[in-house]
């Protein structure tokens, strides 16, 4: 009996034992089950307010870029790509920056448009005429003869027919007698076109007056020279009325160019170095005052294939009447030049001379309207034409030069060179220009207009857009300017026609990023890639995005 109630004891002590072991079993497995539930609610947390962050973050960088395509759509392309601005949002600050951006047409549109049906060959440069009076215009001779004038931006214009051959770029300058009227010189061999001055077998510049802008002009007269003038003629400075050129052997002119003057001879200058012809435009600055009279200094190069000079010409109107007088004459260090380019319209100023050998110099005119040779250096290529000179953004003063090897040279004020666009292939035998803010054009021997740009901080141009072709070599060099919004450029066949390019829109690749010291966006995250098109023909602000990424693709 006793040993019964001994066992019956001992199975309380052990239910006693097992519910203590459940009880600590059960605790446990709440502890591991509110763990977990802890680690996943805090998880859920950290990972709820990352994102909160990064959509924050993300919509910051997003605004960046919004606003830099909103001041792409509302700045003339003309003007360049505007630094794009700050924005601070969600407590956050982030700033948009350029890996590239430029003129161009938009997709689906025209983008080499031929202004006529003309056949005929073109191989001086055209003119780009801005004058106070609203012209805005490109003007271009052909090997026929014929003028055409179309208003930047239009493909539809005037042409008058002179007969003979252009032989040299036109001019357009404001008739001082009667403005806003303009007078037009065109350099052209045997006219067969009659007005009075000029035979049909004698080289000579006619002079069309117009007196208002997209009117068509008329024929005036012939100033008549003794050979071809195969440079474009040059306004006075303080006799506006006059007009200066110079023929293939050196003989230098004024002629009355107003539409009351009849195309009247006032002076000239013989050639004093036998068959040197004036091979550059004059380059005229206001000249020292005289006894009783102003003057024009008027500048020129001239040489044939063997030697260069440039000259200092005078013209006064005294008593004695109107005299041209040569006053001094500084040789230049290579032959054969190809044409010049100055770096402003009072002095001192700086010329830059390019020769066939692939010579560029750099001649100084002082105060004193003295000369001398500052600089000179060779592209290593043959030179077919005139440098450019600009007053680019950055460098200031940019030489643009463009060589028959197909490459183009960007020099600076001492001829060192700033950047070079490695050959296209083909050519290059016309004048580069340059918008002003950064993009370079060039027609090549290709039949290609080609546009060219110096990324920030390289040596090493590149070509962002090619328009064209046209059938044959551009023999009349690009020129551009804006148009409306618009950025516009024309060139002229050796094939015939002339055409025109309308860039009415930006290509852009643009990043942005987190940054407390903008622009610096390298190691910020996150950060925006955006590849797009902003404009369009008639609508600025629209946008094309061609492609996007988080973080640089």
């Amino acid at each position: 009996m006793r040993s019964v109630q001994a066992l019956l004891k001992d199975r309380r002590r052990s239910q006693r034992g097992s519910v203590l072991s459940g009880v600590l079993i059960i605790t446990a497995f709440l502890a591991i089950i509110s763990g977990g539930l802890m680690t996943e609610l805090s998880t859920n947390f950290l990972l709820s307010r990352n994102l909160v962050t990064r959509v924050a973050t993300e919509a910051t960088v997003n605004s960046a870029i919004e606003l830099a395509m909103q001041q792409l759509g509302s700045t003339p392309i003309a003007t360049g790509c505007i630094s794009p601005g700050t924005v601070s949002l969600n407590g956050f600050t982030a700033v948009g920056s350029y890996v590239s951006c430029w003129p161009t047409v938009r997709q689906g549109e025209t983008r080499f448009s031929p202004l006529s049906s003309s056949s005929t060959p073109f191989a001086v440069d055209g003119t780009h005429a801005v004058l106070p009076s609203g012209w805005n215009d490109y003007i271009v001779g052909d090997t026929g003869g014929t003028v055409h004038d179309f208003a930047f931006g239009s493909t539809s214009g005037w042409t008058i027919a002179l007969g003979g051959s252009v032989t040299a770029p036109p001019a357009a300058f404001t008739d001082p007698s009667e403005p806003p009227a303009v007078s037009i010189t065109v350099p052209v061999n045997n006219p067969t076109s009659s007005a009075p001055g000029c035979s049909s077998s004698q080289p000579c510049v006619a002079l069309l007056s117009s007196p208002s802008h997209l009117a068509l002009p008329r024929l005036n007269c012939y100033m008549p020279a003794s050979h071809p003038v195969v440079s474009t003629p040059a306004e006075g400075r303080n006799f506006s009325n006059v007009v200066y050129f110079g023929d293939s052997v050196g003989n230098m002119y004024a002629y009355d160019a107003t539409d009351d003057g009849s195309c009247a001879f006032l002076a000239g200058a013989p050639t004093t170095d036998g068959d040197d012809g004036v091979l550059a435009a004059p380059v005229v600055f206001p000249g020292p005052p005289g006894k009783k009279t102003n003057t024009d200094a008027i500048y020129v190069v001239v040489g044939d294939s063997a030697a260069s000079r440039l000259v200092e010409y005078l013209y006064s109107s005294g008593r004695g009447g109107p005299a041209l007088t040569e006053m001094a004459s500084l040789a230049l260090p290579a032959a054969s030049a190809r044409g010049l380019a100055v770096d402003g319209t009072t002095l001192p100023a700086r010329l830059a001379v390019t020769f066939a050998g692939g010579t560029v110099a750099l001649v100084q005119i002082g105060s004193d309207y003295s000369m001398s040779v500052a600089a000179s250096g060779s592209i290593g290529t043959s030179i077919s034409d005139a440098p450019t000179w600009c007053h680019c953004p950055g460098a200031s003063n940019v030489i643009g030069v463009g060589g028959k090897n197909g490459a183009l040279y960007l020099l600076d004020a001492s001829l060192k060179t700033l950047a070079t666009l490695p050959s296209v292939g083909a050519g290059i035998s016309t004048t580069p220009q340059s918008d002003g803010v950064g993009e370079w054009f060039f027609g090549a021997d290709d039949g290609y207009l080609y546009e060219a740009q110096q990324p920030a901080g390289e040596s090493t141009m590149s070509v962002v857009a090619k328009y064209g072709g046209s059938g044959g070599a551009i023999g009349s060099g690009a020129q551009v300017g804006a148009c409306a919004n618009e950025l516009c450029a024309y060139v002229a066949s050796t094939a015939g026609p002339a055409y025109m390019v309308g860039m009415d829109a930006r290509d852009a690749v643009l990043t942005a990023c987190l940054s407390t010291a903008p622009p610096a966006c390298s190691g910020q995250n996150p950060r925006l890639w955006t590849s797009l098109e902003v404009g369009e023909s008639g609508s600025p602000q629209t946008v094309h995005i061609q492609g996007w990424s988080y973080y640089s693709p």
